[in-house]
């Protein structure tokens, strides 16, 4: 990248220019990058975004990307990325259709407003969640298609894995079921995909605990349904199920069928019958309302956080059973089964406080997920900013030779402005922690038309040029060695 101001190219995530110091601009994401440098990014620079108009070709520029063809080169994927804001637009609609639900069931009296409510609060709120994750993976590399193939199998494979697991009668100690199914099914995925973002791992642990969370509330529809025909039955025939109420169950039946073949008469029963189911399902549809809400900081952030830690967990190699066992994995895993068991957990209260503590939990887990979403930029910083070593320096290019310390022999070409130091955060050329002398950022290294060019930024122990000490803050052309600190970490310019 070049300053707009003087033309000096640098180094990408850097806030201002190391030659004329003028303010840098990323598309409207500085604040991200100088955010989390600093250790100081807030939730509100993610969703800033959200309400910004966009063109109708920006979601198809979405849709398509994840394909070896259209996944964004590693320099190139902050450039290409958007802030989220599809998946308000999809909320927006599952809002307008629970709404026209509302209205054909409270005013229209008409019994499939309410399995259109369950049916987004089931499944449309989950997937705009995990659009939410998908539009939040910055190196763009899993497709649409495949996060959603992850929500429906991961989701039943989840669910399957619940069953199968040890279970527990008290509610509370579900998460002791559910979460390592979870964990299991997200594994699998982890693993077939190879993820090496934890941007990755928090998508597909958002697609499995959407999966699991539309199949659960899939499940709630089916048992309050089947709840509310039998009470119905039972209502109308003023009895227990007993053998007259068998034979009533199977008119019913036949009525219903005879009902949409248009025999009016027939079925009369059917609508007698419908009346009853209408009157009794004001609880499900408050039930499905709060289920649909509680998604938003429930199985999907659940899910998202144990997919993040595990991925930052294995880092870049192969996932294996040694990585569950890492500290990175042990301290968020806890955390999510810490806040199921107190969302599960009845404390006798009433509605009103019950509801305020299931807020509570959510704002909890959404902020537990947004320490992973910063360290998951920081690796993406990382990773647009890293130069690949060389074996041997070209003749053609401007190279860096490291002559000693621990770097003795590593070649590094000097294509863009590289930052030397021990941060891996913000350096391109990164040092151990204990290498003595050598500041977390030390100094730059810059190629012109005329040569390699070094400025000290404001290094504890400095930076010397053939045995001179640098000023800070200022560009020196570099001649012969130059090293930091000390002579045990030294290097030549070619």
């Amino acid at each position: 990248m070049h300053c707009k101001q003087c033309g000096c190219e640098f180094q990408f995530g850097l806030t201002h220019c190391p030659n004329c110091n003028c303010e840098i601009h990323y598309w409207g994401k500085t604040k991200i990058i100088a955010g989390v440098e600093q250790s100081a990014l807030e939730i509100i620079d993610i969703f800033n975004g959200t309400f910004k108009k966009h063109d109708l070709g920006a979601g198809d520029r979405m849709f398509i990307a994840g394909t070896p063809l259209t996944t964004p080169r590693p320099e190139n994927m902050l450039q290409e990325w958007e802030k989220p804001w599809l998946y308000a637009r999809l909320l927006a609609i599952g809002a307008f259709f629970l709404m026209l639900g509302h209205f054909m069931y409270n005013f229209l009296q008409h019994p499939g407003g309410y399995f259109v409510m369950s049916i987004v609060g089931s499944l449309l709120v989950p997937l705009s969640v995990v659009i939410f994750y998908w539009e939040i993976n910055i190196p763009r590399d899993i497709p649409i298609y495949k996060v959603l193939l992850v929500f429906f199998i991961g989701g039943m494979l989840s669910l399957v894995f619940a069953v199968i697991l040890p279970n527990f009668s008290q509610a509370f100690l579900a998460p002791l079921t559910e979460e390592p199914a979870k964990i299991i099914a997200l594994a699998i995925f982890v693993y077939a995909l190879d993820c090496r973002y934890i941007f990755g791992g928090l998508l597909l642990g958002a697609a499995v605990g959407a999966g699991f969370a539309a199949f659960e509330d899939i499940w709630y529809v089916m048992r309050y349904s089947m709840m509310y025909a039998a009470g119905a039955a039972i209502e109308i025939i003023g009895k227990g199920i007993d053998a007259d109420g068998l034979k009533f169950l199977v008119n019913l039946h036949t009525s219903a069928v005879a009902f949409f073949q248009g025999n009016e008469q027939a079925g009369k029963g059917f609508m007698q019958f419908s009346s009853a189911l209408l009157e009794q399902m004001p609880q499900g549809v408050g039930t499905f309302f709060w289920r649909a809400i509680y998604t938003l900081g429930g199985h999907v952030t659940w899910a998202a956080i144990e997919g993040g830690a595990l991925v930052l967990a294995k880092g870049n190699e192969t996932l294996q059973l040694k990585h569950f066992c890492r500290k990175a994995f042990l301290k968020y895993v806890p955390a999510v089964m810490g806040l199921h068991f107190l969302w599960n957990f009845n404390f006798g209260f009433n509605a009103l406080i019950t509801i305020a503590i299931h807020f509570a939990l959510m704002a909890l887990a959404v902020l537990l997920a947004f320490t992973l979403i910063k360290k998951a930029i920081a690796q993406i910083l990382l990773t647009v900013n890293s130069v690949p070593l060389q074996d041997t320096a070209s003749s053609s290019k401007l190279t860096l030779t490291a002559i000693t310390g621990i770097l003795r022999g590593s070649v590094f070409e000097v294509s863009m402005p590289l930052t030397i130091g021990r941060d891996p955060n913000t350096c391109n050329v990164i040092l151990p922690q204990d290498t003595y002398g050598v500041s977390r950022r030390h100094c730059i290294v810059e190629p012109r038309q005329d040569g390699l060019y070094i400025m000290d930024v404001g290094s504890t122990a400095g930076t010397f040029l053939q045995g001179q000490k640098l000023a800070a803050n200022r560009w020196y052309k570099v001649t012969g060695n130059f090293y930091l600190g000390s002579e045990d970490v030294t290097f030549s310019a070619n």
